[in-house]
């Protein structure tokens, strides 16, 4: 189980940069893929890609919030046991 916990805590940090850079890379690229000729007819495929991805990143949000307090439950009963010693 501890290889499994430090397995997904290096991919979890992997995810996060990857998504970072994403992020730091603004929204005009973006606008350049769903509008890639800059004359207001959208690329559909790229606008449904752009959507897919939100729809994952929110997913992925939300089993994170999950994991998140599965892990601070876990942790309060660790640290209430050992501040009751």
């Amino acid at each position: 189980m501890r290889q499994k916990v430090i397995t997904l805590t290096e991919k979890a940090n992997s995810l996060y940069s990857e998504i970072n850079h994403f992020n730091s890379e603004g929204i005009m690229p973006l606008s350049d893929m769903v509008y890639p000729e800059h004359d207001g007819i959208p690329d559909h495929e790229a606008a449904a890609c752009l959507s897919q991805l939100r729809q994952s990143l929110y997913s992925l949000s939300r089993a994170c919030q999950l994991a998140i307090d599965h892990l601070t439950f876990e942790i309060d009963q660790y640290d209430e046991n050992e501040n009751s010693k």
